[in-house]
């Protein structure tokens, strides 16, 4: 989900601190990779037990992880200590629309938010919007999709479509006819499809 930076200046989160996002791609997968490579750790906030998102997350992993490219992994290690810069998710709310319903950010090593995704970045960061999926009635799988795409993000999947161009308006390749993607903005039909999967053996070979 691409977010303009001055939304974020009345966000009231559940987690400490505030995050900005501004981003750039010009493919189905944006031209920044990871430093590390894709094999990532993803580090749950205290506030996915309390809210009971821990289930949604453990399953978005899994959807890509049954990919099958060794390159790309969600691991899920129950501690920061040891780990180096991990990626965090959160869960959080705000008030400033019903159809925000996540939001994700790159960062260099040194920890500052990285506003051109054709940059390679070091870590990344997640926030679902408790009370937009409440304000929504999503359902369990609906929960588990947002989850899934913006895992995605986090590994450099843009917002593709069959136009040419992203859902940001940039310019992008066209999804085929007949292909689908569980990155498409805003979608909640979708799992990881076999177009994502080449999508990623493209980005990460």
């Amino acid at each position: 989900m691409k977010l303009a930076r001055s939304k974020w200046l009345t966000i009231a989160i559940i987690v400490s601190g505030l995050l900005s996002i501004s981003d750039g791609s010009y493919a189905n997968y944006w031209n920044g990779s990871r430093a590390a490579g894709a094999n990532t750790n993803v580090y749950y906030d205290s506030s996915f037990a309390s809210y009971g998102y821990t289930p949604h997350m453990d399953q978005a992993r899994a959807n890509w992880n049954s990919v099958g490219n060794s390159k790309v992994s969600f691991a899920h290690p129950l501690t920061t200590t040891g780990y180096g810069n991990l990626d965090k998710a959160y869960i959080g709310y705000h008030s400033f629309d019903t159809t925000t319903f996540a939001g994700t950010w790159h960062y260099s090593s040194s920890g500052s938010v990285i506003d051109n995704w054709s940059s390679n970045f070091d870590h990344a960061s997640m926030i679902f919007y408790d009370n937009i999926f409440a304000a929504n009635s999503f359902t369990y799988n609906q929960v588990v999709k947002t989850m899934t795409h913006e895992l995605g993000h986090t590994i450099g999947l843009a917002h593709p479509t069959q136009t040419g161009y992203t859902a940001d308006g940039d310019v992008t390749t066209a999804v085929p006819v007949g292909a689908f993607s569980v990155m498409y903005k805003g979608q909640l039909s979708y799992w990881v499809q076999t177009y994502d999967s080449s999508e990623l053996k493209k980005k990460y070979p």
